[in-house]
């Protein structure tokens, strides 16, 4: 191929406010650096493409890609505005990479088991073994457990004496290692926490409902990483408390849980849309569920578990597809659980721990839907718990 040519690359630098990509083509023979713009766009180049690549080392044509100038400069804008937060590309063909998934701990923190528990303790996915790690200050339950920039967040809950908290927690997975910071406007416990990522402004966590000792909530707040602020949000349209929460498709959605007017659990599903911050109702459930676990997979929105009364604990599982706007029964666990922690991971549904209305469970309940089957990890924490904080992050680097 006679227009196939070998460059020399030279780092990006800012030229009267733009990028300008630096290129020596071995074929020139005065071996003076030029603008890839200014190159024709019919021309086809041989490169391996790595603006990180030292300015001496040759791109060989041997072990590399091919690719027309046009669109190398694209990339280039790509990765750049990226950066920036500026960038959204229309044109076929062109997306970002996905990167490879980093390896996950599974953290569950506090709970219950007879009295509240202090305790923290992880799984680790590559060896399917428990471990332990730092306590936390005071035994709670009830909480609220998200993950905000990398670094897990517990939320309000209860103490040993059953009062309500509106104190907040970050826990540092790389350093072992608890503070406090901005608790919540109110105090909460049996209520539900999520956290949306908006890649162009912020990263924000949304506390929903809940209850205190005498009260059930319809409020909501809004926590602002940057800003360290609590802002109310408006209100559900149902004030409920022992509900399960989950983002789906950038909106919230609230499920069951038990408002405390006639002693029964509620069927009844809310969606907000943070945007126009509105609540609106979905499709109920097929059975009223409090103490439920929510998680999602694929754009499918799961509800396990739950129960209908305290000697009436669930073990069926819903599924709600949001564009039939309809639930439906699949595949039920082995055995009942309520108060569990979900994670969803590797396509699959982790429901860990919990209580089967008897004790409170050691174990973590997997089902696959490409098998629609469950399965029970042979491998339990050292202590039965339920009412526990449960999340998924990426193994610390300094993690051995």
């Amino acid at each position: 191929m006679n227009s196939t040519k070998r460059l020399f690359l030279k780092y990006v630098f800012r030229e009267n406010g733009k990028h300008v990509l630096l290129y020596r083509s071995d074929h020139l023979p005065d071996g003076k650096l030029r603008m890839l713009s200014e190159m024709p766009k019919d021309v086809i180049l041989v490169a391996d493409v790595d603006l990180a690549v030292p300015a001496n080392k040759m791109v060989l044509a041997a072990s590399s890609l091919i690719f027309r100038k046009d669109y190398l400069i694209e990339a280039m804008g790509y990765h750049l505005l990226k950066r920036a937060g500026q960038f959204s590309s229309k044109i076929p063909g062109i997306r970002p990479r996905e990167p490879h998934e980093l390896p996950k701990l599974l953290i569950i923190i506090g709970g219950r088991n007879i009295k509240t528990i202090n305790g923290v303790e992880y799984f680790d996915f590559r060896t399917k073994l428990w471990h332990k790690a730092v306590n936390f200050q005071k035994g709670f339950c009830n909480s609220g457990v998200t993950v905000l920039e990398g670094k897990i967040y517990a939320v309000g809950g209860c103490n040993l004496t059953e009062a309500p908290l509106r104190t907040m927690h970050v826990y540092d997975v790389s350093a072992d290692h608890w503070s406090a910071c901005t608790g919540m406007k109110i105090k909460r416990m049996n209520f539900g926490v999520v956290t949306l990522d908006d890649c162009i402004y912020a990263v924000w966590s949304y506390i929903i409902g809940g209850r205190d000792q005498k009260t059930i909530y319809s409020s909501a707040e809004v926590y602002n990483p940057k800003t360290c602020k609590w802002t109310i949000i408006p209100p559900m349209n149902v004030a409920r408390s022992f509900f399960t929460v989950a983002v789906l498709n950038g909106r919230i959605y609230v499920i069951g849980g038990f408002a405390g007017k006639d002693k029964l659990p509620l069927s009844s599903v809310e969606c907000y849309n943070p945007e126009t911050g509105q609540w609106i109702f979905v499709a109920d459930l097929n059975i009223r569920r409090q103490t439920a676990s929510a998680g999602v997979l694929k754009g499918i929105l799961y509800v396990v578990g739950g129960a209908v009364a305290i000697t009436n604990v669930l073990k069926s599982v819903e599924v709600f597809d949001p564009n039939t706007n309809i639930w439906t029964f699949i595949e039920e666990m082995p055995g009942p659980r309520h108060h569990a922690g979900v994670v969803c991971l590797n396509e699959e549904l982790y429901v860990v721990g919990g209580s089967d209305g008897t004790v409170d469970l050691r174990s973590i309940c997997v089902y696959n839907p490409k098998k629609r089957a469950w399965i029970i990890y042979p491998t339990y924490m050292s202590i039965g718990r339920s009412q526990g904080g449960v999340i998924a992050v990426d193994i610390p680097h300094n993690y051995i």
